[in-house]
């Protein structure tokens, strides 16, 4: 009894903090044993966003899944050990993404020339690529931002009896623009190599050594980093002064990266600027995943906590009057 009026406070608790916290709406089906709040968080990114202007293209995009199980609550006691043990597995696949068509959209100067991109299944915690062929005018030049729809389908519940599972899938869909450059690669400059310390949620320091592999001296350089959400740099200019013929210089770059940034492998690119000309380049960057939490935990999972100490604490203090007392006893 005690239990059930428990979890009849925590539900209410869940809807009445809904639209604060961010918890979807609560559907059950009559006979649930549990309720898994969480869902597919989709995040779509370029990995090459540099094109050549009066060409065509291969737009390569990755598609991460960074959606996670949040809180599990037990709703009904009642049914088999197995029956109830196989629920919990399934209610696992809320935060999975299925059936997931993506389809991209070009403006007045780049142009999507292949159709839409099928993805049977994404899981949470995994990364696919997609391909779209694009053309860029010639007069095409500077950033331009690509609508991206996806359209998929996630579980939002699930029976089981008897030992087999009836999953309720429900479709959802969502839009991101995609920021590509159009410009073309020139220069003898390269990038020999990337170091960084970035990862989700926190801010760190991208360093890029670059070389002149030119004969002729490169004067007053300046690397610009051109870089898109998830990544925001406090300051994209480096002044790297004048590069000799052959020989390498090293800019740093403080950047501040969304907390919803997957943890994958992103292709940024950079502007280097000098008295004779400018070229863009672009290098891979590895964000790697934050070793501390990446989110609060939700507000029951908060109450929980707090309850689950107290009581410990409460136990453990009654144990070690009583054990105090009958040592006194002694």
């Amino acid at each position: 009894m005690r239990s059930s009026i428990f979890v009849e406070c925590i539900l209410m608790l869940l809807l009445l903090c809904q639209n604060c916290a961010g918890v979807e709406e609560l559907i059950f089906f009559a006979d649930d044993h549990y309720k898994v709040f969480g869902r597919p968080e989709l995040q779509a990114s370029a990995i090459n966003p540099i094109i050549d202007p009066g060409k065509s293209s291969v737009l390569r995009i990755s598609l991460a899944n960074n959606g996670r199980v949040e809180e599990l609550i037990p709703i009904n006691g009642n049914g088999s050990e197995k029956d109830v043990a196989l629920e919990i597995m399934e209610e696992q696949k809320s935060v999975d993404a299925q059936n997931i068509t993506a389809r991209l959209f070009g403006d007045e100067d780049i142009s999507v020339t292949s159709g839409p991109y099928h993805i049977d299944s994404l899981p949470a915690g995994s990364v696919a690529q997609m391909e779209f062929n694009v053309f860029a005018a010639e007069a095409a030049s500077g950033w331009h931002d690509l609508l991206m729809s996806i359209d998929y389908e996630h579980q939002m519940d699930t029976s089981v009896f008897e030992g087999v599972a009836s999953p309720l899938y429900l479709p959802d869909n969502l839009t991101q623009v995609l920021r590509v450059r159009a410009q073309e690669s020139e220069g003898s400059i390269r990038i020999l190599g990337v170091k960084s310390d970035i990862s989700p949620g926190r801010s760190g320091i991208i360093s890029a050594v670059v070389k002149n592999s030119g004969k002729e001296i490169l004067r007053n350089s300046t690397l610009r980093l051109l870089a898109a959400s998830p990544f925001h740099p406090a300051k994209a200019d480096c002044n790297l002064g004048d590069i000799m013929p052959g020989a390498m210089a090293v800019a740093e770059f403080k950047v501040d990266v969304d907390g919803d940034a997957g943890p994958q492998e992103y292709r940024l690119a950079c502007e280097v600027l000098h008295a004779d000309g400018k070229a863009v380049l672009s290098f891979p960057l590895t964000l790697e995943a934050a070793s501390g939490p990446r989110y609060l935990l939700p507000l029951v999972a908060i109450l929980v906590v707090i309850v689950s100490a107290a009581a410990f604490i409460l136990i453990r203090n009654g144990r070690t009057r009583t054990f105090s007392r009958r040592r006194l006893k002694r």
